[in-house]
């Protein structure tokens, strides 16, 4: 095994926890994923699945959260530096609660990761969190999306989501990006996206008509089914280890809601009449508006 398996301690808020160990785990290739809860889980059991190889798959992938809650840390992890063939994450948000973890990272092996702090360091992730979604916009710009979002950086990302499919293609300004966060337009498209994925054809309709740029909401659909169908087929690759769901924890978090709801077959004949119906809109024969009308009648 040539990669080099990751083992990190993660303190900071919840996006940053997220948004960093996702980061990580993209670079793992379909690892034997453990996930446990500090505060409840059982030492032994813990200790059984790192020491065990795996059976089924090069290596593990072993993340603990809520950090803040592991007593005797430095003895913990000096455990845990003693397994070979396992990559490691822990995760916490108090920095002082963890500050034994943190004295002993180095020692033990473990990349010490934590958030920067002030409005320069936040404004910065705003910033990168819309170029990853196409959106590039200013330090002005970073600082009034905070002040619109309270700051909560899980907020910012989702929005940042929204924009990148909203203006799919596009370079918004940073008015039309502010509006867009800011503004009812932009939400009528995702209340109808949601709708329409969750197979509720009455709500469908009703907003039909008051639902702006058809012709973008068509591409988000065939972009949400061609996730759903994804995840329908190939359960065991779907989730933020892919790359092509990496960061993407909006459109996954819309898919996981409605899944249940669609059988494969239905998906794949969806997905078949979007691509029929979009090739009639461009050669003219049909428009977004009538097209979007036959797909809420195959719900």
């Amino acid at each position: 095994m040539n990669l080099k398996l990751p083992r990190a301690i993660i303190i900071g808020s919840d996006y940053f926890l997220n948004s960093t160990a996702e980061s990580l785990i993209a670079k793992l290739e379909e690892p034997e994923t453990h996930s446990y809860y500090a505060e409840d889980f059982e030492l032994e059991d813990f200790f059984s699945t790192l020491f065990t190889p795996s059976l089924f798959h090069e290596y593990k992938l072993l993340i603990l959260k809520h950090a803040d809650n592991i007593k005797k840390q430095d003895e913990f992890l000096a455990q845990v530096a003693r397994a070979d063939g396992a990559a490691v994450l822990i995760l916490g948000s108090d920095a002082k609660k963890t500050a034994t973890l943190q004295k002993a990272a180095k020692a033990n092996g473990f990349e010490l990761l934590m958030e920067g702090k002030g409005q320069a360091a936040r404004n910065s992730d705003i910033k990168a969190v819309f170029a990853a979604q196409g959106c590039a916009i200013d330090e002005g710009t970073a600082a009034q999306i905070g002040l619109l979002t309270d700051g909560d950086m899980i907020k910012i990302q989702s929005e940042a989501q929204k924009a990148g499919l909203y203006f799919h293609g596009k370079k918004p300004s940073g008015a039309e990006l502010l509006s867009c966060i800011s503004g009812q337009q932009s939400e009528t498209v995702f209340v109808f996206l949601d709708a329409f994925m969750d197979r509720r054809r009455e709500k469908c309709l009703q907003l039909y008509t008051i639902t702006p740029g058809l012709d973008g909401v068509f591409y988000m659909l065939a972009s949400y089914m061609a996730g759903l169908y994804f995840k329908l087929t190939n359960e065991k690759l779907y989730g933020p280890a892919n790359p092509l769901f990496n960061g993407k924890t909006y459109f996954m978090r819309t898919v996981d809601k409605v899944y249940r709801k669609w059988k494969p077959e239905e998906a794949a004949r969806m997905i078949h009449s979007m691509a029929q119906l979009d090739l009639a809109v461009k050669t003219g024969k049909s428009d977004a508006a009538d097209s979007m009308l036959v797909l809420i009648g195959y719900l």
